[in-house]
Formats: C-alpha cells, structure tokens, sequence
C-alpha cells in the first residue's frame, strides 16, 4: 500500500493505494484536481521519493534503483513542459537514449504525437529554431513535441500527466489512435480530466481525495454509475452541444 504525505501537507496526497500493472498495460486515473493523479506519476519518476518497500518496478523497490538508470527506464511528460532553444528536431532527440534515433525516426515519433503537420508549416521544418522555452509554439505544441521526445527515448514506462491539456479533443483522440503501436511496447500511465483520453485503457483508476473510489474498464465503470459515468454523461453533453 502507498501512502504519502508531502512535506507541511496537512493531510495525505495518497491513501493506502494498491495497484499491480501488468508490463505493457496502459493504466490511466481520474479523478478532481488534487486527488492525487499526478502524485501518483511522480513517484514513478521519482520526483518525489516514496517511501519504502511502496513502489516497485519489476519487483525492485523502485528507492534501490539507480536515479539515473530509472530515468532512462521511465519517459515522463508533464502538463508544462520545457523546451530548449534549439531545433524542433534536435528537440525530440534530446537525452541520451533519444539522441541514439536517426533523423527519419525522430520525424516517425513527430507523425505519432501528430505534430509533424504543424512542424511543417514552418518555412525551416525540423530545422526552426525554438525561442526560449519554445515561445514561438503554441501551448499544444509544445505538449506534442515533448510527447514525441519522450517516445524517442523508447522507455519501459511512458508517463502522460494530463500532457494533451493545451490540445482539442479531436487531436487527443488522434494522438492516442496513433500511440496504440508505441504504447503496447512499454507500460503507459496516463493522468487526464477528459475520459475521451482514458477509455480505451486497460485499466481506469478513479481517485478521491488520495484514495482509490473506482477502478474497471470504461465499460464497468459506465455500468457501475458512479464518479465516472457522471463525468462521461457530462463530457459527452457538453461535447454534442459544441458539435451543434
């Protein structure tokens, strides 16, 4: 069970929460702002170390493995990225495993994140230079090209902390179309407000205030009637309203 609380926190960010992910598996979470999604992806990361004998990673205590060979392990992109200023291309290929990818493979991981279009529109393509922290991108493309950095590095645990906020749903759903062959090569775990983002993933964890109050398949969930599927009806309204 993983039970955390942060520094000066008045209550625990999580509560006695117990997950087993299959390799592979894509496991995403839900649930209102401060319920602990992201916290949950940061311990992964180890951003924030958890405690002891809580995670593992393929059955090693994920505090005994060597900080810089789990970053190489685990790709994560965050709501607010940073980029560097330098190429697009030599963005996706920063980092020491993305940096082994030829130019044609990092271009691939462009046209997976569903970013190439818009790097094409650039009179310089691959080769524009990025402002400082990317200023002369749009806060959906930066997500995308840091989700295309990330699956460069082709990394065992792919981390997507509600990354695709800055982006309309079409787009996110496209995105996660095209991450379908990408991610059945790693284990994905998602952190999303939008259930269009989540529900094709093997498992959905429904988080309340650090603790676990759901868990199944979007199907299950959608049956059992609960957080979930109040949120799906909601989305699903407002969504055929701005169709119309």
């Amino acid at each position: 069970d993983l039970t955390f609380t942060y520094q000066g926190g008045e209550r625990a960010a999580l509560s006695n929460v117990s997950l087993k992910v299959p390799a592979g598996a894509t496991v995403a979470f839900m649930g209102e702002v401060g319920s602990g999604k992201s916290t949950i992806l940061a311990m992964l990361s180890r951003l924030y170390d958890p405690p002891a004998s809580a995670v593992f990673l393929d059955g090693r205590d994920i505090r005994e493995l060597p900080l810089d060979w789990l970053r190489n392990q685990v790709a994560s992109v965050p709501q607010e990225t940073f980029l560097f200023s330098e190429t697009i291309l030599e963005n996706i290929g920063f980092g020491e495993a993305a940096a082994e990818r030829n130019p044609e493979e990092l271009k691939r991981y462009a046209q997976v994140a569903q970013i190439e279009a818009d790097i094409l529109e650039f009179p310089k393509g691959y080769d524009t230079m990025l402002g400082e922290r990317g200023v002369n991108l749009s806060g959906g493309q930066k997500q995308r090209v840091a989700i295309a950095r990330a699956l460069a590095c082709q990394p065992k645990v792919l981390l997507l902390d509600d990354c695709l906020s800055a982006v309309d749903a079409a787009t996110e759903a496209a995105i996660f179309g095209s991450l379908g062959g990408e991610v059945g090569k790693c284990t994905c775990l998602i952190a999303s407000h939008r259930v269009s983002a989540v529900r094709n993933a093997d498992v959905i964890v429904v988080l309340g205030q650090g603790r676990v109050i759901e868990q199944g398949t979007h199907e299950e969930l959608v049956k059992a009637d609960g957080w979930y599927a109040d949120l799906n009806r909601k989305q699903a309204l407002a969504a055929s309203i701005e169709e119309a």
